[in-house]
């Protein structure tokens, strides 16, 4: 192809996964076609003579999209023409979206196929090298930023566009719906707040000095005498079952991600002992997902990666599970490569740790392609698409504008027919954080019940 960005593989990808979400009975099969010198793709359908050619655009226009500048972009009409989407490539902008030459082809000038390989592959973050502090892309850096679509999954909108042509075409066809659901996920970071002693003076002390609270200086104090003696009375252990407890109780399900690194500046290393096996496994008794929690150092470190998965096999007597990387750290060249290799089911990373939102352009879960084998990763990414530590943390909206931004989320996930997946800490349960429970949490539970009423 004269698209030196795009392969013929990342095509082929990239077609299959927006028909995946547009089509999900799988009721049309198709033949891609190649026409190197037009540079386009014919879409021709079995046992039909229609057809829809999908217009690519260039490779100079990726690398205008990541630069400095910010350039103008189209936007479309959402099926329902409710809001529009913006479209991030667009083959020749004198030209309308869609050309109907006749009923049997549909021509989109708006190119939908690069735009969605684009978030879906992470392509800018091999192209811009900045880092934080984490080694993490920079959300300001992101397309999703300049052009401000973050709280859009535009692959899934380029999906649902496709679909309503799709209808057009065969109209006498079932293409079928996706389920929406939620998934909740809970990263065990830490299970002592009391450690040791110089973490239960910093504790208390902070409640005195920091918090300017008597009452909460006493009722550390009384929740410190309990775990002193009894590691599974410490509050980050009680959360573990506290979040177990409210998941029965809305009929949820939970993954909880364990996990095995060593002591580090950013790991606690807390060791999976009797204790922690007894939690596991009363889990899993109740149905509850158990997976892991990558250590720190793990997402540039295969054989780190490696070591640590081999403890959480031996205690769970199975290898194939799913995760996510501590401090949401990911590197584009080699984190999920390294996953695949590891031997995962699936991981659940891709977000960005300053915004929530759509990270990768969707919320249905997908397989990865890794741009320098030119190939499909086996492994699910289920991107995440809201962290609690996000919302209160990095944003620091108040509990009001935090369940705003989840119920809007989670509504964009529902139309989207895909997965609403979000994080919460074991330690984002108490000790400053008993509002969001309540007034975040707990209600976003709520209005996912009312959801299924509506």
């Amino acid at each position: 192809m004269n698209n030196i960005v795009m392969t013929k593989n990342s095509i082929k990808y990239t077609v299959n996964q927006i028909f995946k979400i547009a089509n999900p009975n799988s009721s049309l099969k198709f033949i891609i076609c190649f026409d190197e010198g037009k540079n386009e793709i014919t879409i021709n359908f079995n046992e039909s003579d229609k057809k829809i050619i999908f217009k690519l655009s260039y490779a100079e226009d990726w690398y205008d999209l990541t630069g400095k500048n910010i350039n103008e972009i189209k936007f479309i009409n959402d099926p329902k023409n409710k809001y529009k989407i913006p479209v991030l490539f667009w083959r020749n902008k004198g030209l309308p979206f869609i050309e109907k030459i006749i009923d049997n082809e549909i021509i989109f000038n708006g190119d939908i196929i690069s735009s969605s390989f684009f978030m879906l592959s992470r392509w800018e973050e091999k192209v811009i090298k900045e880092r934080d502090v984490h080694g993490r892309f920079i959300y300001e850096n992101s397309a999703a930023y300049k052009y401000n679509f973050i709280d859009m999954p535009i692959v899934d909108e380029y999906a649902m566009v496709l679909r309503s042509y799709l209808q057009i075409l065969f109209a006498d066809l079932d293409l079928g719906k996706n389920k929406f659901h939620i998934k909740l996920s809970h990263d065990i970071d830490d299970i002592r707040r009391f450690n040791n002693i110089k973490n239960t003076f910093r504790t208390l002390g902070g409640d005195i000095l920091k918090g300017k609270s008597v009452s909460l200086f006493r009722r550390s104090l009384k929740e410190w005498g309990k775990s002193y003696k009894n590691i599974e009375k410490d509050p980050y252990f009680l959360g573990i079952y506290e979040l177990a407890k409210i998941s029965k109780q809305y009929n949820m399900d939970s993954a909880f991600y364990f996990k095995t690194s060593a002591k580090s500046s950013y790991d606690t290393g807390y060791i999976i002992n009797d204790s922690v096996k007894r939690c596991i496994y009363n889990l899993q008794d109740q149905g509850f997902e158990i997976g892991f929690h990558a250590g720190y150092y793990t997402f540039q470190n295969y054989e780190r990666l490696k070591e640590e998965k081999e403890i959480l096999d031996e205690v769970l007597c199975f290898k194939y599970y799913g995760g996510r990387q501590h401090y949401l750290r990911f590197d584009v060249d080699t984190t999920l490569k390294y996953w695949e290799r590891v031997g995962f089911k699936y991981d659940s990373t891709l977000s960005y740790a300053e915004h929530e939102g759509f990270r990768c352009g969707t919320c249905h879960p997908f397989k990865p392609f890794d741009i320098d084998e030119d190939r499909e990763l086996n492994l699910i990414e289920i991107p995440l698409i809201a962290m609690d530590g996000t919302l209160k943390v990095y944003r620091k909206l108040t509990p009001d504008e935090g369940l705003k931004s989840i119920i809007y989320l989670m509504n964009k996930c529902k139309e989207a027919e895909g997965v609403f997946t979000l994080l919460w800490h074991n330690t984002s349960i108490y000790r400053g954080w008993e509002n969001w429970m309540d007034e975040v949490y707990i209600k976003s539970l709520n209005y996912n019940q009312e959801l299924f009423i509506i």
